[in-house]
């Protein structure tokens, strides 16, 4: 592997891991709401409409120009490391139409 490579792969590498890091933070950020959403009575299967709106008012604080989807499947990324049931974010996800 050339020099060139191997500082590609380290830098790729670094900026992995600062992006794990920064989910990791935010998912510590929502564990509050995760568990205030878990310990509620489900008024729906798995609190997916917990979830729902959870992951809606989330993306619409974001810039309006990014990817939905993507910006969706980020805010479920963070709210499943923070704890949420897997059942409910994905049933949340279908809802919204983003697979």
């Amino acid at each position: 592997m050339t020099n060139d490579k191997k500082s590609d792969t380290a830098a790729n590498m670094r900026q992995r891991a600062m992006m794990v890091a920064e989910i990791d933070e935010l998912a510590r950020h929502f564990r509050g709401t995760v568990r205030d959403i878990e310990a509620s009575t489900p008024t729906t299967r798995d609190h997916y409409g917990d979830y729902m709106i959870a992951i809606s008012s989330l993306v619409g604080q974001l810039p309006a120009d990014a990817d939905h989807a993507r910006q969706c499947r980020f805010i479920a990324l963070i709210l499943l490391k923070a704890g949420a049931s897997e059942p409910g974010v994905v049933a949340a996800m279908t809802a919204l139409g983003v697979e």
